[in-house]
């Protein structure tokens, strides 16, 4: 097998869904029918962030957790393993299928850029003074594991914007680190809860149609 000229070495947390979620998840729907069974992947974080606290740990929990109550997938937790990985959005994808041969499909994400820029109207007043746009990208990528080879499902580069006041930028504003109580109603939870929320129903979406073909 060739690898890809970019490899990946990554500690896959488990930090997707819960183990509480995920045992009271239910693999059949009230039909009788089975739901997708999908392995999700934590995040992959190249995006150079500065937060105080991991960034992949968040958005694959908050992810995971979206998914498991929407209930319409049967989503399994990637346990704690640490292993080197291929590129997942790379051309060679052999290794996914025996490296997930238990699961019908597989969801692989990448947080490109995570990054607090001053708005265009304001780029000439002192950066304390200017309000901001919080600028997020996310590779998404779906793989069928029904076949005899992967088949991609599901191919996007999401892009998020989400308006920073001057007075919550992160010059003037302490933002409160996931986990505090105060974070849901905080700047970045908030953008951090829409960004979630849309790869959720991207994910959901394309895996349904996928299943259902």
């Amino acid at each position: 097998m060739l690898r890809t000229s970019i490899a990946i070495s990554l500690l896959l947390l488990a930090v997707g869904c819960d183990k509480s979620d995920n045992s009271e998840q239910a693999f059949y729907r009230e039909s009788g029918k089975p739901k997708p069974d999908v392995a999700v992947v934590p995040f992959i974080d190249h995006s150079g962030s500065k937060l105080a606290w991991n960034l992949s740990d968040e958005l694959s929990s908050t992810l995971c957790h979206r998914l498991s109550q929407k209930d319409k997938l049967y989503v399994v937790m990637i346990g704690k393993k640490e292993r080197e990985l291929f590129n997942p959005f790379g051309t060679e994808t052999s290794w996914i299928k025996e490296n997930y041969p238990d699961h019908e499909f597989v969801a692989f994400t990448e947080i490109v850029e995570h990054i607090e820029v001053p708005t265009k109207s304001e780029r000439q007043a002192s950066a304390e003074q200017a309000s901001a746009e919080l600028r997020m990208t996310v590779r998404l990528r779906v793989f069928d594991m029904r076949g005899e080879e992967p088949k991609v499902v599901l191919q996007e580069l999401l892009h998020k914007k989400h308006f920073v006041p001057k007075q919550f930028n992160q010059y003037n504003f302490a933002q409160e680190p996931w986990g505090d109580a105060s974070f849901p109603v905080s700047p970045l939870g908030i953008a951090h809860a829409e960004l979630t929320k849309e790869i959720a129903s991207r994910l959901e979406d394309y895996i349904l149609i996928a299943k259902n073909q």
